[in-house]
């Protein structure tokens, strides 16, 4: 996943101190100070460079633009000289509202941070710039919702697991960490009536966090969500690739034990339907939801509990030997981009294509043509990531073992014999060949495809309602 900036603050609830916080899946009763009822509900956390203790980041409501636009904020300085700014707001953009810590005023801010005054006032002023068509404020503003999302931290223990084989081994020998997520539950009057939510987890790409519409949009289905810090637990925010560099990563395995570990803690919760519980993650986190229908990891987790529906977005697809191809019967759906540089679609392609020779036809991916990674994201992005080639397919035996299987069979390399992905107990040469294959570097592309991002979140609406509330 590419590393962007611009965004991630907003909703950023893996640095919440808020809300009612349980452990191991029990309410931890002597933190008074999350007890108190402003705070239940969710905020936005501002950049370490912006100080505005003049406004209450408590959301008042959420709400989406309908437009393209540039618009400019004026105001009027000590010197009663007016100060002007002008910034776009892209369409689609999630936007929420706030009021000052004097409850005088309320200020929209954009997910780049930009304050749009609901009502201008003698000092401070929004407007539409080059407003040919005599938009208002609130024709760009629109679907605004209530914010009635109430937010609660879990702290779980988890396992310093890294790649495949130390799961194979057992969890008793790797160390303990502690870890934290969170479980967000919608109360909005259409929610008044649900006696047990259904439940989607959400798994992170390898910037460290989600892709918020699909969040927005369960909460407003009345469907609770849970997102794991799965990074955070491991000492680091978001992923590092370049191998010129310090790596920063950890494998899909942690992931899914993560997410075993607390959907076993979750579904004790009296609040949510254990029968329905889904999983979606995004680019690395695609993986995780891949990896978690895979008896092989259920086999040696051994959970009390199932997913019971999976989507991956923009994956990675790893292959799989013998009995470890075996999966669950839950439906899976895929979405790849035709020309993602990043995550190549052609794996998960021969991915559902091996499995549904098993049998398993509710097995699904969609590629999109002329689709990018990151396809849902507003901004067009370009910059120097991770590249993986085609041929590297990353493969699973039977014994824990990864092997990476290019189309020459004299170039396949065990990495667990290697010592992991940076040992040096291999052939030198074919090891160079694999980390190029695997572990490539140059400048990436990645833009908006309004066509595959809405068909996405078609599918999703669709089988939300059919696997998990219906």
């Amino acid at each position: 996943m590419l590393k962007i900036y611009l965004f991630i603050f907003l909703l950023m609830t893996s640095s919440l101190g808020f809300g009612l916080t349980f452990k191991d899946g029990k309410q931890v009763e002597d933190n008074k100070s999350n007890a108190v009822s402003k705070n239940n509900y969710a905020e936005i956390i501002l950049p370490d460079d912006l100080d505005w203790d003049w406004l209450d980041l408590e959301i008042l409501e959420f709400c989406k633009s309908s437009k393209d636009v540039l618009l400019t904020h004026k105001s009027k300085n000590g010197e009663g000289v007016w100060e002007t700014h002008t910034f776009p707001i892209k369409k689609d953009e999630n936007i929420t509202l706030h009021q000052t810590t004097d409850g005088f005023e309320e200020i929209y801010i954009s997910e780049k941070f930009e304050m749009i005054f609901k009502k201008n006032s003698d000092v401070d002023t929004t407007e539409i710039r080059d407003n040919i068509e005599g938009y208002t404020i609130e024709d760009i503003i629109i679907n605004c919702r209530e914010n009635k999302t109430i937010i609660e931290t879990i702290e779980y223990e988890t396992y310093d697991v890294f790649l495949q084989d130390d799961l194979f081994d057992g969890l008793s020998d790797n160390q303990t960490i502690k870890a934290k997520g969170t479980l967000e539950i919608p109360t909005q009057d259409d929610c008044k009536k649900i006696k047990k939510y259904p439940l989607m987890f959400l798994i992170h790409h390898s910037g460290g966090f989600i892709m918020k519409d699909y969040k927005y949009i369960l909460h407003e289905m009345c469907v609770a969500t849970f997102e794991p810090f799965i990074f955070q637990a491991r000492g680091f925010y978001e992923a590092e690739y370049d191998t010129d560099d310090d790596v920063k990563w950890t494998t899909e395995t942690a992931g899914v034990i993560d997410s075993y570990l607390t959907l076993d803690l979750i579904a004790e919760d009296v609040r949510i339907d254990s029968s329905k519980v889904g999983i979606i993650g995004w680019s690395w986190g695609g993986i995780v939801a891949i990896e978690s229908q895979h008896k092989f990891n259920l086999d040696l987790l051994k959970p009390k509990n199932n997913f019971m529906l999976h989507f991956a977005v923009y994956p990675f697809c790893n292959h799989y030997e013998g009995k470890n191809m075996d999966t669950t019967n839950a439906p899976l759906f895929i979405f790849s981009g035709e020309l993602d540089t990043i995550t190549p679609y052609n794996q998960c392609e021969e991915y559902i294509e091996v499995i549904h020779n098993t049998g398993k036809k509710q097995k699904n991916i969609i590629v999109y043509p002329n689709t990018t990674h990151s396809w849902d994201e507003l901004e067009t992005m370009s910059e120097e990531y991770t590249m993986i080639d085609p041929e590297c397919r990353v493969t699973v035996q039977e014994n824990g073992d990864l092997v990476i299987k290019p189309n020459d069979p004299d170039k396949w390399f065990n990495v667990t014999e290697n010592g992991g992905w940076f040992g040096d107990k291999g052939n030198k040469e074919v090891y160079s060949f694999i980390m190029k294959k695997c572990w490539g570097w140059g400048q990436v592309y990645s833009t908006r495809n309004d066509f595959a991002y809405q068909n996405t979140l078609d599918v999703f609406r669709e089988n939300i309602k059919k696997y998990l509330i219906n």
